[in-house]
């Protein structure tokens, strides 16, 4: 019998921020949380792009390149790469490329949670800086309301659009991630389900190749739309957030200008995740 393979996934096209996640995963695949790591090409940016080719090259093993199946359209081309993603065989942890923290073990966690509970169509981890986590978060008393508080909307005006409100909720993690692992215990709850399938980003999804491999991985185009709300909706299948498994997500186009111009919070990132294979 096959033994069940982890695959982490990425729709990849900013160094910048690549640079940050590329020891997360290598330390998940050393630790044998993960088999590889398939980087969905997913840039036009020509620096950006060569970065993604040399760090494939220099890890064939355990990296690879996996092109464009159909024509450019940006994030609404991303949905075509869920056809290859469906390998019964095979269970898939998708990152986004400005996913700027893993909690050692979260990979694992997340993967072993969505085999061990079918019911939902997708699994998420918990998210720092995430428009519904940030919510629960705040509802926990882990982020400073100092800014706003985070409505439970996937778009919100504080939730999402108001990078202040992004800043207070990476503060709060950052402050306690730098003192030690245990302090953001804090942050760990055991499940959230999204009852009314509500929006949430998928910024950190899991699901298994079987599951997809029903549908053949045929996504919707506005893929958040269709993995959130759409097709659960259609199968009775709630999405669940699990509480256990710890990222976090950098920034939305509406908060990242702000965030990167006015404060320090990508560079404790950098820092955090130079130490990651010490």
């Amino acid at each position: 019998m096959t033994s069940m393979r982890n695959v982490i996934v990425t729709p990849a096209g900013r160094r910048r921020y690549l640079e940050i996640l590329e020891p997360y995963v290598r330390r998940a695949i050393v630790a044998g949380e993960a088999a590889r790591w398939d980087i969905w090409m997913n840039t036009q940016v020509p620096s950006d792009e060569a970065y993604i080719r040399q760090i494939a090259a220099e890890n064939p093993d355990i990296y690879r390149v996996v092109e464009h199946i159909g024509g450019w359209d940006g994030n609404f081309a991303i949905c075509q790469f869920f056809r290859g993603c469906i390998d019964p065989d095979e269970t898939y942890v998708r990152v986004d490329d400005d996913i700027v923290f893993m909690e050692s073990g979260a990979i694992r966690d997340l993967a072993q949670f969505r085999r061990d509970n079918p019911e939902p169509f997708l699994v998420y981890g918990n998210i720092v800086n995430n428009s519904i986590c940030t919510h629960l978060h705040q509802r926990a008393g882990l982020t400073s309301l100092e800014d706003g508080i985070a409505e439970y909307i996937c778009m919100g005006a504080n939730s999402w659009n108001n990078p202040k409100v992004a800043l207070r909720e990476h503060q709060g993690f950052l402050d306690r991630v730098e003192r030690s692992r245990v302090a953001i215990q804090p942050y760990i709850f055991d499940r959230w389900i999204a009852y009314d399938y509500e929006r949430i980003s998928i910024n950190t999804i899991c699901w298994t190749g079987a599951d997809f491999a029903k549908f053949g991985g045929e996504v919707g185009m506005d893929e958040e739309d269709w993995l959130s709300c759409q097709k659960p909706r259609e199968l009775g299948r709630p999405n669940v957030i699990y509480g256990g498994a710890i990222f976090s997500h950098f920034a939305y186009f509406t908060q990242r200008p702000w965030l990167e111009a006015n404060t320090d919070i990508l560079e404790r990132y950098h820092r955090l995740s130079k130490r990651v294979l010490l």
